[in-house]
């Protein structure tokens, strides 16, 4: 990939939609160790601002997401698949090593936060347990 196809990689990853094919050219991508130190950066901006985009919406929504099982149930699935794609950005190979640990030690342990917060809004608003049953369900499995 070119420096330019690269830029718009990274520019379609910062859209709110998973783009698997954007994601499997990046993976299959050979890069230029110069080209890499300027567009590693860039990369890992845009995970960063996408992982943060995901937390907002779902903090932001927490009124609808416990207004509906149904609704509850979708969202958590949509995170999750949010968070796989992540997953994945992190592990690009154009990403030296000791950034590719941080990062996905900051998705690990702030998705699990968001899980925590999101079981105990729902243990206050819902006595049955079936909000929060939905959310332990629903937590992602993470790979090591």
């Amino acid at each position: 990939m070119t420096y330019e196809e690269w830029l718009s990689s990274i520019e379609e990853i910062n859209k709110t939609s998973i783009n698997m094919t954007v994601l499997e050219k990046m993976k299959n991508a050979e890069i230029n160790m110069n080209i890499n130190e300027m567009l590693y950066p860039k990369l890992v901006s845009a995970i960063r601002n996408r992982f943060t985009n995901s937390i907002n919406k779902i903090i932001n929504s927490l009124d609808i997401v416990f207004s509906d099982k149904n609704y509850l149930d979708l969202e958590l699935l949509n995170f999750k698949k949010e968070l796989k794609f992540l997953e994945e950005l992190t592990r690009l190979k154009q990403i030296p090593d000791e950034i590719k640990i941080d990062l996905f030690s900051t998705l690990v342990n702030e998705s699990n936060n968001i899980y925590n917060i999101l079981e105990k809004e729902a243990n206050k608003i819902d006595y049955t347990g079936v909000y929060g049953s939905i959310i332990r369900n629903n937590r992602i499995k993470w790979s090591e």
